[in-house]
């Protein structure tokens, strides 16, 4: 048994190639997803793709399931192959698909639950067949639309369960859904599946000057951990003067008149759901029953967010946002110089202004340093010097490596009002 080059190709009626076509390549028996290719690649215009597989003397049994939008594959989109090694000859498959065959092509449609429904982008939809064994995945566009072709049998349609996925995303039918594709399709049935999607509400403090943040704790599988407990412990501060009275036990030490004198707990239940109550714009020790090494707690300072509530992994993990400019344009004589301020939003609100903490998250450039330099200041704003005539661009981006890694990633940074502030010098 060895390693070898295996072809699948896909044809027309008229044995014209046709491109585009994904080939997914799973063990037989066992189901094992192995490799895939699509036609076309690395030869365009061919209808081959190429994909390395185990063959032997006695040929080692694979299938591949042949997926393209707007192409059926009759009767089955599930071909066998055999691969042999050594190969005489090739180990070339050739399979038939029908262009045109509307009636296989299945739409999944995903729209948000608003008075008039908007498609919702990249929902990633994941296809396993009704024994539960992966068929194919894809995202929908901007239109919400996501289009596969699958094979159908007569009403009520043959059963396929799609597993939905978009971070931050719920589904009103829930992340798993079952879906019956008809072949042929009898008026007015469609091979066309409506997805309800919606964004979770996060609940908020009624007290104005609490806010409440929520979120999950699991294992390293994902797996919700129950009764976890997380301590949170006033920052005790001795000012350099006062009346008289004690220490301040924390920030803040009064909230609408009550005095806040201890630590509080909080835990997780057996969806590893935890819900949390502080005071606004608070800094606080925390620590987290089971994020520690062995005889060493692991204590952090986290900063509340001055809002009604708040999401736990934004304010564990906090990151840069956004990025807002005070000018969207800087004109300047050779010679003169410009402050330019950047204002951060961080995902618990946080507010960087000093150098050195904008200068550990952010760089900043400009696209000709001949014309123009910039220098972050102490104050945390930005000195544009004009060098000599000419345009250049000031550009603003997070440093590598300072926010959690996330799957799915966080989002791009959004810079407002101009992604660069273009810089004229006359």
């Amino acid at each position: 048994m060895g390693l070898v080059t295996v072809t699948i190709k896909v044809v027309d009626g008229a044995a014209s190639p046709i491109d585009g076509v994904t080939c997914r390549v799973f063990t037989d028996p066992g189901d094992v997803f192995v490799t895939q290719g699509v036609t076309g690649n690395p030869t365009p215009s061919s209808g081959e793709a190429e994909v390395t597989l185990n063959g032997a003397v006695t040929p080692v049994p694979y299938f591949v399931r042949l997926s393209k939008n707007g192409v059926s594959f009759l009767p089955s989109a599930t071909v066998n192959i055999a691969v042999k090694d050594p190969t005489p000859p090739a180990n070339l498959f050739t399979f038939t698909g029908t262009i045109g065959e509307t009636s296989l092509v299945v739409q999944i449609v995903v729209k948000d639950n608003q008075v008039t429904p908007q498609p919702v982008e990249d929902v990633r939809i994941r296809v396993f067949d009704a024994g539960d064994l992966f068929v194919t995945e894809l995202d929908t566009d901007a239109a919400g639309e996501a289009d596969v072709v699958l094979d159908g049998v007569p009403d009520p349609g043959l059963n396929y369960i799609i597993r939905l996925f978009k971070s931050g995303w719920q589904f009103t039918a829930g992340v798993t859904q079952v879906i019956q594709v008809q072949e042929p399709l009898v008026s007015p049935e469609t091979n066309i599946f409506d997805i309800e999607a919606s964004t979770p509400v996060i609940p908020e403090s009624s007290h104005p000057d609490m806010c409440l943040i929520s979120g999950f704790i699991g294992n390293s599988a994902r797996q919700p951990l129950n009764k976890v407990q997380m301590r949170f412990l006033p920052q005790l501060k001795e000012p350099t003067a006062f009346v008289s009275g004690f220490p301040f036990p924390g920030d803040p030490t009064v909230v609408d008149g009550v005095s806040l004198v201890s630590d509080v707990k909080f835990g997780t239940n057996e969806a590893g759901y935890i819900e949390i109550l502080l005071p606004r714009a608070g800094f606080f020790d925390c620590h987290i029953y089971g994020l520690e090494t062995p005889g060493v707690q692991i204590i952090q300072q986290i900063y509340i967010p001055d809002a009604a509530s708040a999401r736990l992994e934004d304010i564990l993990f906090p990151y840069v946002v956004s990025l807002e400019w005070d000018l969207s344009s800087i004109a300047l004589a050779v010679g003169e110089t410009a402050i330019l301020t950047p204002t951060l939003v961080t995902s618990n609100l946080q507010t960087i202004v000093n150098g050195t903490a904008i200068e550990s998250l952010m760089n900043f450039a400009s696209d000709d340093e001949a014309v123009a330099s910039v220098v972050l200041q102490e104050d945390g704003t930005l000195s544009i010097t004009a060098l000599k005539a000419g345009s250049a661009n000031i550009s603003g981006a997070r440093e590598a490596d300072t926010w959690a890694p996330r799957r799915p990633p966080v989002d791009a940074l959004v810079i407002t009002p101009v992604v660069t502030v273009p810089v004229t010098v006359t």
